[in-house]
């Protein structure tokens, strides 16, 4: 029986995670006493993952100790392979992995630094979703549909971020200055919350009060109703300006339509 390329790319991929090379014996033409020379492509996938990582972090990177960062990536690449074969993807879960990994007593603010490169990059890397525009609202509304009951989300390259550090404004400033010396940055204990997207090649961002990020919070993944959103908005505010909140929201292209919008 003829085993199929697939299967064995999955093989392949199961090796380099670190599964003996006797998963690959249907293939290899050699004899077990020289399968030791594959090991150097996992020594090559790992090294790649690892470099991928950091190159993925790069503030952090320069904030931090010399090495510490690769020290960093290659204990999380122990328990989180690459899952993707973009590497600009892989890091998904750094950000949490730090906060559970290190002492809080230890770069405290790491953890949130982290979630702001993450999200920007994923933000580079989200797909095109067109914002549902004021018109297409008004149109549905002529048709009877109560607005209330549909379900936006936030289009991907729209990014949330809370934190209890002042990550936000250090990576504005670092991000474009890497290779400048900075291993003591100041990091004040200050609550934060934004929204930021990718428009034009460019980066937009706002601070958000905490009715709107309640808001933006409730349709990020687009199963919320409007009605349930407004709801959380005004339970933190009840003076909250929930119209002008969602008109900014439709002229800036914040949201889009999910796949079923009516609840």
């Amino acid at each position: 029986m003829q085993l199929s390329d697939s299967l064995f790319h999955t093989r392949f991929v199961e090796f380099l995670h670190g599964d003996k090379a006797a998963t690959l014996a249907p293939w290899l033409a050699e004899q077990p006493t020289r399968w030791r020379r594959l090991l150097v492509y996992r020594n090559s996938s790992i090294k790649a993952s690892v470099q991928a990582l950091m190159d993925n972090f790069p503030v952090s990177q320069a904030l931090l100790p010399a090495g510490q960062l690769r020290q960093l990536a290659q204990a999380y690449l122990l328990e989180h392979r690459p899952a993707h074969a973009v590497l600009a993807w892989y890091g998904q879960q750094f950000p949490d992995w730090l906060q559970q990994s290190l002492s809080q007593h230890h770069c405290p603010w790491l953890a949130d630094l982290a979630r702001v490169e993450r999200c920007w990059l994923n933000s580079v890397l989200a797909a095109e979703l067109d914002a549902i525009r004021s018109e297409q609202l008004a149109l549905l509304a002529e048709q009877g549909q109560d607005i209330q009951t549909l379900r936006l989300g936030l289009r991907p390259c729209v990014q949330l971020l809370e934190s209890n550090f002042t990550v936000w404004d250090l990576w504005l400033q670092k991000r474009h200055q890497l290779d400048s010396p900075d291993h003591a940055p100041v990091f004040l204990q200050h609550s934060q919350r934004l929204l930021w997207r990718q428009a034009d090649f460019s980066l937009q961002h706002r601070r958000l009060n905490a009715a709107e990020w309640a808001f933006f919070q409730a349709t990020s993944n687009g199963s919320c109703p409007l009605r349930e959103a407004a709801a959380a908005a005004l339970s933190v505010d009840d003076s909250f300006d929930l119209s002008t909140c969602f008109a900014n929201a439709l002229a800036q292209g914040l949201l889009c339509q999910t796949q079923e919008m009516i609840l």
